[in-house]
């Protein structure tokens, strides 16, 4: 699931949003807005120890934080991956359930087949929660890519 979040960083460091997988894009909410760039903890370290002149361009990941370099206090705004929240007495519907119901009905029984002893149906089952799959990640692949065809554009003279 995506999401997206704000992160606060206080001397170059802050906790990552609960559930968070795998960031797509993170930029430095400031003037100017700067996107940052992942790089190794080898890397980050050798290059801007502990620098703190300028605006943040890099992080790391480390545990639950998010470091960047130049260290610095402000704000990430994150668009990352998500884990699913569990289903809970208080909160039984998800975004799954609401959206593609089989998915689950399909995986239970994928997963019990071998319990039950129904490996015959191994196949089927597979078959049918993997087409939902697909069909989930084709509807997020035509949901992020739609509008007008990308087109290379140049801002030089233009009013």
């Amino acid at each position: 699931m995506e999401t997206s979040a704000d992160i606060t960083v206080t001397s170059g460091s802050g906790p990552l949003p609960t559930g968070f997988i795998q960031a797509r894009r993170l930029y430095w909410d400031a003037s100017p807005k700067r996107v940052l760039e992942q790089t190794t903890p080898e890397d980050f370290y050798r290059k801007w120890g502990g620098s703190t002149q300028g605006t943040p361009n890099t992080y790391i990941l480390e545990g639950d934080n998010i470091v960047v370099a130049p260290q610095s206090s402000g704000t990430i705004k994150a668009l990352f991956y998500k884990k699913f929240d569990p289903i809970a007495t208080a909160s039984p519907v998800t975004w799954l359930l609401t959206n593609a119901p089989n998915a689950y009905v399909y995986g239970a029984l994928l997963e019990a087949s071998p319990f039950i002893r129904n490996d015959q149906r191994i196949p089927m089952w597979h078959t049918m929660f993997q087409g939902i799959i697909d069909g989930l990640n084709s509807s997020d692949m035509r949901d992020r890519w739609s509008g007008s065809a990308l087109a290379v554009r140049s801002d030089v003279g233009n009013p």
